[in-house]
């Protein structure tokens, strides 16, 4: 039965509770409340862009650069070192005669200036063979013109005997010509690190 339009039923009264000044509560961010984190690059068609592994190719050519400039500076450090001993033991006359002039000559024309190509040449070809895979556009450019330099002084230096010539100057045009395929192309011109791309393994 109403009673002016009370029905009689029981009320429940909540108390407001207010917190104390200076009271704030914690705020916890909403999972769609936090920043995202960069987009990886788009290719063409929405894909996402994926870095190249690195080609077998450049891996090779270091291979190559490396292990060739180790046995070369460790085969002519062995013959400086028999012609300067030769020149120490062998007798000038004879058939000792003529291995004492041949290694006389060598160690003369290394003396006076013939060391200092026949070592730089494959120590940059090794330390360069060495930054190779780190993927830096500059290395492969330095590594192609240290080789391009390298067969113009060989071919300066076997001018007259250009047979000479072949073997070194073929060895030096390949391991070049590796860093330069599409494959090796497509990865060195990959973005950097920096500028917010994923980067190949």
């Amino acid at each position: 039965m109403s009673y002016g339009g009370y029905g009689g039923e029981l009320q429940h009264y909540q108390p407001q509770v207010h917190p104390p000044a200076g009271y704030s509560a914690p705020t916890t961010p909403y999972p769609w409340t936090q920043p995202s984190p960069p987009a990886a690059p788009v290719a063409p068609y929405g894909r996402v862009a994926q870095p190249p592994q690195r080609p077998a190719l450049v891996t090779m050519a270091a291979t190559l650069a490396v292990t060739g400039s180790l046995q070369f500076l460790t085969g002519l450090t062995l013959l400086w070192l028999i012609a300067v001993a030769g020149n120490q033991e062998l007798g000038t006359t004879g058939a000792d005669g003529v291995m004492f002039h041949i290694l006389n000559r060598f160690n003369d024309r290394m003396l006076t200036g013939l060391a200092f190509p026949l070592y730089l040449f494959p120590l940059g070809a090794l330390a360069l063979g060495l930054l190779l895979p780190t993927r830096r556009p500059w290395t492969r450019l330095a590594f192609s013109l240290l080789g391009l330099a390298a067969v113009a002084w060989l071919a300066w230096l076997f001018r007259y005997d250009l047979e000479w010539l072949i073997l070194p100057g073929a060895y030096i045009a390949f391991c070049v010509g590796l860093v330069w395929t599409s494959a090796a192309s497509r990865w060195y011109s990959w973005p950097s690190a920096s500028d917010g791309y994923p980067q190949p393994r």
